[in-house]
């Protein structure tokens, strides 16, 4: 059983990029609150049989207020407001599994989820929007040699509107909105191939769906976008081939590669007015990309790890939309040097490429960072972490606007109590 109680305020920072389409806001949240239960449990029925469960219950409250300017004191304008949002949502889901024998393992799961939103302006009723969701999964674990292995899974999954308002200022009324049922079938088989203690390697051939959240379909985002309760799911078949791989005792190498091929691909297009954005089925679009994870051990207390990711991310039927927030390239590399047993340091760097900020066409230009931290065992159970990150005060944005931090520093404590 696991209770977790959030208590958390922030604030929001102010676009200070170059795109004239983006209006300016001083929003800040003094609530943003979150309450978790969760029931976990796994019971041995037979020496064949087992069952896992977990269930849980969510709630989120949050209050935003939208000052006039950068003074934080007044809600005079019509863009100025204060808004409550009072959400929960609860479900479980359960797995079953039978053991046939040692290189069989049948595998059953039921989930269910259902998710409530509630929110209201100060001096306006409160709307709701709900579903609930059902899936229904099936996969197999067979062993066909101690070194081959192979998984299918089968699920079946359905998605229902419960409830969908919205309300119109204008005439005071809460009225409610289209609703969107889906259904879907997804099919997946995995091969996992253990050639030896250094090459290990995964296939998997996946059929998906994503279902549109009740934010994709019904959201304004807080007068930032339009609702669009006709979203069908996005499909996709997705191809995986990972590995793993030692050479020595030094040097180890992952590499994967990756394709995915969408229909009806859900994408965010931004402008369908000014400065209004709007969920979209945008058509058919093409993923693919490589990952690769190295690690060399240039002396007993050096270690040298790099990690690169490549994505392209194209929409086949519309050119010229753009996906957002992800760069093409991402490269992050550290040392991590060990003095004695009790003292190590890492320095690390992070590079990415540009990224686009709206499907329009603004970029966030790419960025180079680095960063250092010490850690420092004093007693067996008693440590000391300090650092700097972003060493040489570089200013750069992940999204085109909205500066990240400069240099900054940090220190902490750490207890272990169980040593």
């Amino acid at each position: 059983m696991n209770y977790i109680y959030q208590h958390g305020e922030k604030g929001n920072p102010v676009y200070l990029g170059d795109d004239t389409s983006i209006k300016i806001r001083y929003w800040q949240w003094p609530k943003w609150d979150k309450e978790s239960i969760y029931f976990l449990s796994k019971n041995t029925i037979t020496s064949k049989i087992y069952v896992k469960s977990r269930l849980f219950y969510d709630k989120f409250v949050n209050q935003l207020n939208a000052y006039d300017d950068n003074t934080y004191s007044s809600q005079t304008y019509k863009s100025s407001f204060t808004s409550y949002y009072d959400d929960y949502s609860y479900g479980a889901n359960i797995e079953g599994g039978y053991q046939f024998n040692s290189d069989n393992l049948l595998k059953f799961i039921v989930s269910f989820k259902n998710d409530v939103h509630r929110e209201n302006n100060e001096g306006e009723p409160q709307r709701t929007v709900s579903d609930y969701t059902m899936s229904y999964g099936i996969e197999d674990v067979y062993n066909i040699t101690n070194k081959l292995k192979i998984i299918p899974g089968l699920s079946y999954n359905t998605r229902a509107s419960i409830k969908a308002q919205e309300y119109n200022s204008s005439t005071d009324v809460v009225s409610d909105l289209p609703e969107n049922n889906s259904s879907a079938t997804n099919a997946q088989i995995a091969l996992f191939w253990d050639l030896n203690n250094n090459a290990k390697f995964k296939f998997t051939v996946a059929d998906k769906t994503r279902f549109a959240t009740m934010k994709d379909r019904y959201s304004y985002k807080l007068g930032t976008a339009l609702p669009n309760p006709d979203l069908l799911p996005e499909s996709a078949l997705n191809f995986d081939l990972e590995s793993n791989i030692k050479v020595g005792k030094k040097f180890s190498l992952t590499p994967s590669v990756f394709y995915s091929h969408l229909n009806n691909t859900i994408q965010m297009v931004d402008d369908v007015e000014p400065g209004i954005s709007q969920m979209q089925n945008t058509g058919e679009s093409v993923f693919y990309g490589a990952d690769l994870t190295l690690g060399y051990k240039l002396l007993g207390n050096l270690n040298f790890n790099l990690v690169y990711s490549y994505i392209e991310r194209e929409n086949k039927s519309n050119p010229d939309l753009k996906f957002t927030d992800v760069p093409n390239h991402n490269i992050f590399g550290y040392l991590d040097y060990k003095l004695l047993d009790k003292l190590n340091v890492i320095l690390s760097s992070q590079y990415s490429s540009d990224r686009y900020s709206t499907s329009y066409g603004i970029v966030s230009p790419s960025f180079n960072i680095y960063n250092l931290n010490i850690n420092y065992q004093i007693l067996k159970n008693f440590g000391l972490k300090a650092g700097v990150n972003n060493i040489f005060d570089k200013n750069y944005t992940i999204s085109e606007g909205y500066p990240e931090e400069g240099r900054n520093f940090y220190i902490s404590v750490k207890y272990n109590y169980s040593k």
